[in-house]
């Protein structure tokens, strides 16, 4: 298993991850252009992608030291 870098490290690097795998993927797997050519839309979808990943460890991270109390 890979080392842990903290809950809010590892969520922005999850986050940015995904974002790069949904537009810049599949976006382009369906036609559109890569990365939805950087319009706005592009730069929030990366904030909600971070902020989702963010939160997502963090209750993972909740609920792995729950079970070893």
């Amino acid at each position: 298993m890979a080392r842990s870098l903290g809950p809010t490290l590892d969520g922005i690097i999850w986050g940015i991850a995904t974002w790069v795998i949904a537009l810049g993927l599949f976006a382009s797997l369906a036609g559109l252009p890569f990365m939805l050519g950087f319009i706005p839309l592009s730069w929030m979808s990366l904030v909600g992608h971070m902020l989702y990943a963010m939160v997502a460890v963090s209750v993972f991270f909740e609920l792995r030291n729950l079970g070893r109390s």
